[in-house]
């Protein structure tokens, strides 16, 4: 895999991983990304992988749903955004302190990874496809104040 030729510290995927979340999907995949060299592979899923009780053969195969990785500096906190069956995402705020406290530990540079969009990429069919808590007029996400467009 060329990816490996890079020999990264971290390698992260945030969904899609299947079309319809079906288990031999979810073993072809496996199969892929067993085939990377990095020990901190970083895996979250996506809407498509929710469905048809997909979560249930992500869990088995991949484990937590919402992984953490420190490392040299450098925290990773990735979140299942999904909905069993449905397109958007949610990350709601039952969670918003559990994300805080992962990124309390001291780093250097902050990643906050999810399969949605957090704000509607115009022009890309895509506009409804974003994370339903996230769509204010202001979102903050790994420290960074996110304005939509028009909303200065």
């Amino acid at each position: 895999m060329e990816i490996n030729d890079l020999e990264p510290a971290i390698v992260v995927c945030s969904g899609d991983l299947t079309a319809y979340g079906f288990k031999q999907e979810y073993a072809e995949a496996k199969a892929y990304l067993d085939r990377l060299a990095c020990e901190n592979v970083v895996v979250v899923p996506g809407n498509h992988d929710s469905r048809n009780v997909g979560y249930i053969h992500f869990e088995e195969l991949f484990g937590e749903r919402n992984p953490v990785v420190h490392l040299n500096g450098v925290s990773v906190v990735a979140i299942d955004s999904t909905e069993p069956d449905l397109d958007h995402g949610h990350i709601g705020r039952s969670r918003y302190s559990w994300i805080k406290e992962q990124f309390s530990q001291e780093a250097d540079f902050r990643i906050f990874v999810l399969h949605h969009h957090l704000l509607p990429v115009p022009g890309t069919g895509r506009e409804r496809n974003v994370v339903y808590d996230a769509g204010g007029r202001r979102t903050v996400a790994s420290g960074l104040e996110i304005l939509p467009p028009g909303a200065g």
